[in-house]
């Protein structure tokens, strides 16, 4: 245990960046085992910890004891991108929707449980770009469930109607999304 500890502080696993990583230091991943997957994951594998191939192949359950995890999309959701949300930091609006995608993507293939974990996940974090009703020039982030199509999605401008006079009334902001694009 005392030597595990110690081993955990040290850059110590080479990442598929060439870098090393120490297996405290943040989450690790193994790459992705489904090409599907992997390719779905491709926009975002810059920034990620992904271990070397072969170190991967060759010690998979030496590193599955340090903490080292499958890259997969309930991985990816909960330990990338809800981290990212959790701490605060500077999250334009292309990376929002790049996440929204990826998500609606990976969806229809990870079964009902995980979807479910997905969908959890996505439904809790500020990633809709929205305007208020009443100020259609301030744009911030909020929840999916908070937010509701304008004009410029549905074709119709009743909800903008209906909601004139409420100043607390968030609509997804109309350049967030490409024209047709759905995530229902």
């Amino acid at each position: 245990p005392k030597k595990r500890a110690e081993i955990q502080k040290l850059p110590c696993i080479r990442l598929a960046s060439g870098k090393h990583a120490s297996p405290s230091a943040s989450v690790l991943f193994f790459p992705a085992s489904d090409p599907l997957e992997a390719k779905e994951l491709t926009p975002f594998m810059s920034g990620l910890p992904i271990l070397d191939a072969e170190i991967a192949k060759k010690s998979q359950r030496f590193l599955s004891g340090l903490g080292v995890i499958p890259l997969t999309a309930l991985a990816f959701v909960d330990r990338v991108i809800q981290a990212k949300y959790d701490a605060g930091g500077s999250i334009g609006a292309s990376e929002c929707v790049g996440y929204l995608r990826y998500v609606k993507q990976a969806l229809p293939r990870l079964g009902a449980e995980k979807a479910e974990s997905v969908i959890e996940i996505i439904q809790g974090l500020q990633i809709i770009v929205c305007r208020q009703a009443d100020s259609p020039d301030t744009l911030w982030r909020i929840r999916p469930k908070d937010a509701y199509l304008g004009a410029t999605y549905t074709g119709s401008d009743e909800l903008a109607q209906y909601f004139a006079s409420v100043s607390s009334t968030s609509f997804v902001y109309d350049g967030f999304l490409e024209k047709g694009e759905d995530f229902s």
